[in-house]
């Protein structure tokens, strides 16, 4: 007998159309809010806009300090009983100079006519200046420094104005811990006090006018 092995084929067919997903939103947390950094002090505008004194101070020479040349120029405004010192440092930069840093110190000043008194800070750092009226003789802009005739200095020689003329201007004359030498400010476009350090060739300086754009004079 034989056996009919029916094999059924069972086939299911069935389609349907792709079902359309919807995402669901995801909330975006903003970042943590971040505080502005502070504002830096200003001057208020009329501090901002009264007459500038002006002292700069430059040192050089064939033995420099370790760290180079030395340029600053430090500007001083007052009116009433505010005041103000910013300090703007030079960079050497080949044989020019480039801006580095500056500083704005701000507080109280008061003035009796004869001593002008500063009471300024910048964060934590204090300046303090004691500012008399005086005259003070200055060489010209253009002036550089020379050696004296041979002979005259037996050891180091401070040095000299060329030309040597030299005029009377209105100073506050101030005193800082820093400098040897007073440092005094004049109108615009100020006094600069020159140091040169040619070891004992030329070691010394002076006072000379600054030029009316503030340029950096020749030293010799």
């Amino acid at each position: 007998m034989h056996r009919v092995l029916l094999v059924l084929y069972l086939q299911a067919c069935s389609s349907s159309p792709s079902a359309t997903t919807t995402a669901t939103p995801v909330a975006i947390t903003p970042d943590a809010a971040v505080d502005a950094a502070p504002a830096p002090p200003a001057p208020d505008a009329e501090l901002a806009v009264a007459p500038p004194l002006v002292f700069r101070f430059y040192s050089t020479g064939l033995v420099p300090p370790a760290t180079g040349p030395r340029l600053e120029t430090w500007t001083l405004r007052h009116v009433g009983e505010r005041g103000m010192v910013l300090v703007e440092r030079m960079a050497p930069d080949g044989e020019a100079f480039k801006p580095a840093s500056k500083t704005l110190y701000l507080g109280t000043a008061s003035d009796d006519g004869k001593t002008l008194t500063l009471a300024l800070a910048a964060g934590t750092d204090k300046l303090a200046l004691a500012c008399k009226r005086e005259k003070l003789a200055i060489a010209a802009a253009t002036a550089v420094r020379k050696r004296h005739a041979k002979g005259k200095y037996k050891e180091c020689d401070p040095g000299r104005w060329v030309p040597e003329k030299t005029k009377s201007v209105d100073v506050l004359q101030c005193k800082h811990p820093d400098f040897d030498a007073p440092m005094p400010f004049a109108a615009a476009p100020g006094v600069e006090y020159l140091y040169v350090n040619d070891d004992c060739q030329m070691q010394g300086g002076g006072y000379r006018a600054i030029a009316t754009d503030a340029a950096i004079a020749p030293v010799r």
